[in-house]
């Protein structure tokens, strides 16, 4: 039986690895991924960025590292990716560059020449957001995957099925976020043809995650908008020859004013008004509807 020193030197002897891992250059490398979503590391909504730390496996067999499994012999070695043809798997909605966590990545690779490559790492992405419901809002990010370099016919990308030992996508049962829940995960998978290459299918993934909003934060500042509105309506009450109700009553739509600007500070600039917002600026109305009710009626009264 080979010892694992024995088939390191069998194996990578001859081996070069920038040369594709088939023996027959007409057929492609077929690549299987998933992903385990971990945490969220930030959601930028002024930018409309997310970030979110991932673990990220892929698989795929190089016909060059095999090896006959024999009793008593290692049925899967470990190395560095770096001696390893590595094929080419890029986020295309990318905002930076992928942050990998593990400086010197191992990978198993089997005796019939399958490669395991688990690594963990961050991907930061624009997340488009509708904000018609906020704070009451979900939010759906988008993550697109494919290959920059090569076409199916050279590499095919694809989901792992029912049948392999790893998820397509998943969210950790550690993930806890204070503002964000992860309601659902969908991913789609689709080849595509582009007017730079015609005949030539790439192969991409669409990995939906769809977050849901805690608005406990957003629920107080509402309680404190209705309630300011309300107060102002009850200083109405007040005997109307007391000028200072007035002089209240001007200070009271400030507050509004301060809570609108505030809310402001947290979201992108849209081009309609959030659910938030509408209560805001209805509370502010009412305050300023106090307001001359107040002047204008101690006006007519004090001439009169």
């Amino acid at each position: 039986s080979l010892s694992e020193i024995e088939i390191r030197e069998q194996i990578f002897s001859n081996y070069n690895r920038n040369n594709r891992p088939v023996i027959d250059s007409s057929n492609n490398v077929v690549l299987k991924y998933g992903l385990e979503i971990n945490s969220l590391v930030y959601f930028n909504q002024k930018s409309e960025n997310i970030e979110l730390t991932m673990k990220n496996t892929l698989s795929w067999t190089d016909q060059y590292l095999t090896w006959t499994l024999e009793d008593n012999s290692p049925n899967y070695i470990t190395t560095t990716i770096e001696n390893v043809w590595q094929p080419d798997l890029e986020l295309y909605n990318a905002a930076t560059k992928p942050k990998l966590y593990d400086k010197n990545p191992l990978i198993k690779i089997y005796y019939d020449g399958t490669i395991e490559y688990t690594r963990h790492l961050s991907y930061s992405f624009a997340c488009k957001l509708n904000l018609i419901d906020f704070p009451f809002d979900k939010q759906t990010c988008t993550m697109l995957f494919g290959s920059w370099k090569y076409p199916k016919k050279i590499l095919d990308i694809v989901l792992f099925n029912s049948h392999d030992n790893f998820t397509n996508f998943s969210v950790s049962p550690h993930f806890s976020h204070n503002e964000w829940k992860i309601e659902n995960i969908m991913v789609t998978h689709k080849d595509y043809e582009y007017k730079c290459c015609p005949g030539d299918l790439w192969p991409n993934s669409e990995f939906s995650i769809t977050l849901k909003r805690n608005p406990h934060k957003y629920n107080i500042l509402i309680v404190m908008s209705i309630f300011i509105a309300v107060s102002s309506l009850f200083i109405n009450i007040i005997n109307i020859f007391i000028y200072n109700r007035t002089y209240i009553l001007v200070f009271i739509p400030l507050t509004l004013i301060w809570l609108q600007i505030h809310t402001s500070s947290k979201i992108p600039v849209v081009e309609y008004a959030t659910k938030l917002e509408q209560i805001i600026i209805s509370c502010f109305l009412t305050t300023m509807c106090s307001l001359f009710e107040s002047g204008i009626m101690y006006s007519l009264l004090t001439n009169y």
